[in-house]
């Protein structure tokens, strides 16, 4: 098991040891992100056994919630760019279960009031090709480190609980960009991987307009789904919501 330390040192060495640019073409740009986010659903089981109860925290509430990511991208060379993206994500919800709830080793008895937190804080390293640029069209293909900081607790009078996990995941990652004149342009930008044990899908459908030279102004939409069924978890979770990004280059 990794700690959270060991990973995020991890994604600064990595970060380090990015090829040296070409001064002449070295470009940097930041963004920054926020968005309204609703829960299509939040399933959890924990134990994934006869021990633990399956269960919906959309059930106590379904947003809305604020979501937000940080972008820094560097693009060393011609045809080439990398990524270093902060996405904390998390939210409450609070209401009552109409059963009782086996979760991680403690009940939560139903018709009472109970307070869940959900987190899903991740960390990347993504690095994008740009493969493709014809005419209106252009396209991106790489891959991407993905850390995940998750928890999940549960909390009812003196009774809490809490199953937290710290990971790391290759995903792949796919660019699509359609100019429709100098200023505008749609953009379609996912991370993404499926397994036997699970999947992660981000995705986001933006409309962009260009500022100026230095400045893009973005909107649109963005959905979050994926989860693990394994062992010891079932986790899956869907979140659609309305994003503004504001990105800045140098």
């Amino acid at each position: 098991m990794y700690s959270k330390a060991t990973l995020k040192k991890s994604l600064f060495y990595l970060a380090l040891l990015m090829p040296l640019s070409d001064s002449a073409f070295a470009q940097w740009f930041l963004d920054v992100e926020a968005g309204l986010f609703n829960a299509d659903h939040n399933d959890v089981q924990i134990p994934n056994d006869s021990q633990g109860d399956r269960f919906d925290i959309t059930d106590l509430g379904d947003g809305p919630f604020t979501g937000a990511r940080l972008t820094l991208g560097w693009l060393p060379a011609e045809n080439h760019e990398l990524q270093l993206v902060y996405a904390p994500f998390s939210y409450t919800e609070q209401g009552a279960f109409d059963q009782d709830i086996r979760f991680n080793g403690s009940t939560f008895t139903a018709n009472q009031a109970v307070e869940a937190r959900y987190q899903f804080t991740n960390y990347r390293l993504r690095y994008l090709y740009h493969w493709i640029d014809q005419g209106p069209w252009a396209l991106d293909v790489g891959g991407t480190l993905f850390v995940r900081d998750a928890s999940i607790e549960l909390i009812q009078n003196g009774t809490r609980s809490e199953d937290d996990d710290l990971g790391l995941v290759p995903l792949l990652a796919l660019r699509t960009t359609y100019s429709m004149s100098e200023n505008w342009s749609a953009r379609l930008d996912t991370d993404f991987a499926f397994a036997p044990q699970g999947r992660a899908i981000d995705l986001a459908l933006l409309a962009n307009y260009r500022l100026d030279d230095k400045w893009t102004l973005s909107g649109g939409y963005r959905t979050i789904e994926g989860g693990a069924d394994n062992d010891d978890v079932y986790t899956f979770a869907w979140f659609n919501g309305v994003v503004l990004k504001a990105t800045y280059g140098w």
